[in-house]
């Protein structure tokens, strides 16, 4: 059949609207532009008129319905409808840098689909580029009471039901509109919506593998700043997404995404530019060098690395984004780019906790804003810290928005960065979409002071800054990483010789040469930020770095041989005089104000940085019983508060603890490891000389021997759990009925408070009322009551002296004549004025009373700690 149009050319096609069968050439040429250009035309049979519907290969030609039944033994294909597709493009999202990207990206549309029937574009500002989206092909479609984004999805609504199989949606942000995009599909089955968050290259993919809200990371877009339209409800957008029983949540306090104001001059590059780093922020890299961010924005976007940096300065200059500029001694210069934040939300603070994390910092107040105003330019005022741990907390006013079925108190709120935004309005969030944050009470370990510390929920970790001021408890210069720091200081500092020189000197205190470091230390590279600052201040507690002014330098030997001894006196002068005044200030003295005092006080000018501190406060905490506290918003006090005696519950708490911590470790745990984990029970560093103790062995040995023992030598000693189960004895007696062979034990007694440890087993201890009434009722007898001592206290004294007289009492008890005992009672003598004692009577058995502990003088108590494997012979008087 040939085209009812030339009559020349074999007609491929029908159109069903013109009703004409047409060869492609008149095809093209009736259908390239105007009305006619949205016709739809349908493949022809090739014999006869109608609309074709499948294809024959063996005869290689199309054929309709009708005709099928020739063809039966043959190999027939089905044939897809033609392609229809309509473009819609928001241009808020996915901005033409130039006029001439217009027709790169018409061109690249049309590159990947055959058959366009329609391309419309959003965006108002793009008014001024109407010619040329005219010129290519492009609708620019203005909004006259609408937002761009409801026209946008009116217009796939309607133009999806006249026929088209897809539908191609350039936006960016898809995600904030997943809801709707996907009512859509859902009522159009036979169309294909797909999406395309670049207009070039295009990558289109379905709607159905847009991320949702639950399933993971994703890219947090950057939302507009433009002006909502008055009277218009900025809720109606997303109420279909809800499901029944939901609730929108509006945090008016603190926000949960994060805003940046759109500047006047912004386009998508600087858009591109945010996503880039707001994706690497989710990871906790929130700050990147210059250098190596180029290569990765450019890998990223396929673009040249001189196009990169222009993006990042022109964003620089619009305040979009944070470069900065740090010299590090004399080996290099370097620059690091940044979001820059101009307040303060949820998500921000997720970024900077991650990053914290990766440092293996702890997130204390002080530590989160120094990191954001670090890296983001903004340092939070106290208002809006305060609402952002209220809102952490969940205190936070909130505007309930409810469906039918929504309950109207107030309910919990479970947090998660994963919700919907509205790019010109409020942060919305149904109630199980906020991201949840831990929040703890504790004494800064590098401050001394009480502040917070925030994790985010599932996400802790253990932090190594926070051991600063504790010493070498992990060990670290016993490895490696110690010997390629010390190393690498020398070698940095050898140049300067023995005379200090300021131009080599870190500056940025501890932190900043942690950073020097990280950075600048080839094979330091690998180590977290908060190890490289735990390893400085050991330094600097070992006098291999010093603090001149702000700036820290290498001490040499002959320096420290030299100002060794000095310092240190003056040390003990500046730490007696700050005493002094304080116990004379009983109401505290301001920190700013104290080094006046100190200044009558001393007789030579105090350096803090000569004395190896960089602040006041960290002299001051050097200082026992000197408590540094905070009297209003930013005024920080040194108050003298004496030292509570401790009690003996306060050692058996301790006691207790360190029972519970070895319970599980057979081996035992050195003493360091030991008083790790005691910190974090106790929320403070233990002070052995509370104890009467130099250090936690010594405790172990004076306060708890029953119930520990120590293992090894030197710098490898272990404590563990005693072998044999200890017992208490505190003015009680009590009955063991365990079997004892006969044998030597050794018993240990403490004369330290009130208790007396003894090591088991224990003696049985009988009642002397259950004596034979031969021996009760003999006035002979020194256990009768009948017995009369007037006669024998000179006798009874003699021999007391004699007992204790002896150093060594198993050599007078060792005799000929063996003690006398008995195998199953115990003889009760009465002293006097002392009231009665307790002593063995069998060769094996132990039992001492603390009234005869007592009773021996404090000056031969010495002598007498140790009774074991023998028995005491009995006075005068008393026969076998």
């Amino acid at each position: 059949m040939n085209c009812e149009e030339c009559s020349n050319i074999q007609a491929k096609v029908i159109c069903s609207e013109c009703d004409e069968a047409l060869c492609p050439r008149c095809d093209d040429a009736i259908h390239r532009g105007g009305k006619r250009k949205t016709h739809t035309r349908q493949t022809l049979c090739q014999n006869c008129r109608s609309p074709a519907i499948q294809l024959c290969n063996t005869c290689q030609i199309s054929i309709c319905s009708n005709c099928k039944q020739a063809h039966m033994k043959h190999s027939i294909t089905t044939l897809s409808p033609p392609s229809r597709v309509a473009v819609f493009w928001d241009l808020n999202t996915c901005r033409p840098l130039r006029p001439e990207d217009v027709q790169t990206a018409i061109t690249s549309i049309k590159e990947k689909f055959q058959k366009v029937e329609c391309i419309k574009a959003y965006g108002d500002w793009f008014i001024k580029w109407k010619d040329i989206f005219e010129a290519a092909g492009v609708k620019l479609v203005i909004c006259e009471g609408l937002r761009e984004t409801e026209a946008l999805l009116i217009d796939i609504s309607s133009e999806g039901s006249k026929g088209l199989t897809e539908i191609l949606v350039l936006c960016s942000q898809a995600i904030q509109i997943r809801h709707h995009l996907a009512q859509i599909q859902a009522n159009l089955p036979s169309v294909k919506l797909l999406i395309s968050s670049t207009y070039y290259p295009i990558n289109p993919f379905p709607v159905e593998m847009l991320p949702k809200e639950m399933d993971g990371p994703t890219k947090i877009p950057v939302p507009s700043s433009k002006p909502s339209v008055q009277g218009r409800n900025s809720f109606s957008e997303f109420r279909s997404g809800l499901k029944p029983g939901e609730k929108v949540v509006i945090l008016e306090a603190c926000p949960v995404m994060q805003r940046f104001v759109r500047k006047a001059e912004q386009d998508a590059s600087h858009d591109q530019l945010l996503s880039a780093l707001k994706e690497l922020a989710e990871k906790g890299q929130i700050m990147h060098e210059t250098k190596e961010f180029v290569q990765y924005f450019s890998q990223k976007f396929r673009i040249s690395s001189d196009r990169t940096m222009d993006f990042i300065n022109s964003a620089s200059r619009l305040d979009i984004v944070h470069l900065t500029e740090r010299q590090f001694g004399n080996i290099k210069s370097m620059s690091f780019i940044s979001m820059k934040l101009s307040s303060l939300s949820l998500e921000s603070l997720l970024w900077t906790l991650r990053s914290l994390r990766v440092d293996e910092m702890m997130p204390t107040e002080r530590a989160i804003m120094s990191r954001m105003k670090e890296a983001f330019e903004f340092k939070p005022s106290p208002v809006q810290w305060d609402n952002l741990l209220d809102a952490c907390k969940g205190f936070y006013q909130e505007k309930h928005h409810h469906t039918k079925s929504a309950p109207a108190e107030k309910q919990g709120i479970d947090f998660s960065i994963f919700m919907h935004q509205q790019g010109d309005s409020e942060p919305l969030f149904t109630t199980d979409q906020i991201p949840e944050f831990i929040i703890r009470d504790i004494n800064d370990p590098v401050t001394g002071q009480d502040t917070h510390v925030i994790f985010p929920k599932g996400e802790e970790w253990e932090s190594v800054d926070q051991l600063i001021k504790v010493g070498d408890v992990l060990h670290i210069k016993q490895t490696r990483e110690w010997q390629n720091f010390v190393e690498f200081l020398e070698r940095y500092f050898s140049s300067a010789g023995p005379k200090i020189d300021e131009s080599t000197a870190i500056p940025g205190g501890r932190y900043g040469c942690a950073q020097f470091l990280k950075l600048c230390a080839p094979t330091l590279q690998s180590s977290s930020l908060g190890k490289l600052s735990y390893m400085v201040q050991l330094a600097i507690d070992e006098d291999l770095l010093r603090y001149q002014r702000t700036l820290l330098v290498w001490t040499p030997v002959t320096t420290k041989k030299n100002y060794e001894e000095d310092n240190a006196n003056k040390l003990r002068a500046v730490q007696f005089a700050v005493v002094e005044v304080l116990k004379e200030n009983r109401s505290g003295i301001s920190l700013a104000q104290l080094p006046l005092y100190l200044k009558r006080k001393l007789s030579f000018h105090l350096d803090l940085q000569e004395l190896g501190f960089s602040k006041l406060k960290d002299l001051l905490l050097t200082i026992p019983n000197v408590e540094i506290v905070l009297k209003g918003t930013n005024h920080p006090f040194a108050i003298w508060k004496p030292s509570k005696k401790k009690t003996i519950s306060d050692t058996e708490e301790v006691s207790k603890s360190m029972d519970e911590i070895l319970h599980d470790c057979k081996q035992g745990l050195p003493g360091s490891r030991v008083e790790m984990m005691l910190h974090a029970k106790f929320g403070h560093p233990i002070n052995w000389s509370d104890y009467k103790c130099s250090n936690i062995y010594d405790f172990v040995q004076r306060r708890a021997a029953s119930m520990f023992s120590i293992t090894g030598q030197g710098d490898f000693r272990n404590i563990v759990k005693a072998g044999v189960r200890s017992s208490v004895f505190n003015k009680e007696t009590y009955e063991d009925d365990s079997q004892y062979t006969r044998g030597s034990y050794s018993s240990i007694f403490s004369n330290s408070g009130d208790l007396l440890y003894v090591n088991e087993p224990q003696q049985k201890v009988v009642n002397v009322s259950n004596l034979p009434p031969e021996l009760q009722n003999n006035p002979n007898t020194h256990f009768s009551p009948l017995y009369n001592f007037e006669g024998h206290e000179e006798q009874q004294r003699k021999f007391i002296e004699t007992l204790l007289g002896e150093e060594d009492m198993s050599n007078t008890l060792q005799g000929a004549d063996p003690p006398h005992y008995r195998t199953d009672s115990v003889e009760y003598h009465h002293l006097p004025a002392r009231g009665p004692y307790l002593v063995s009577v069998e060769g094996h058995k132990n039992a001492l009373s603390e009234d005869f502990q007592e009773f021996v003088p404090d000056r031969n108590r010495k002598y007498h700690s140790s009774f074991g494997g023998f028995s005491i012979s009995p006075p005068p008087g008393f026969g076998p």
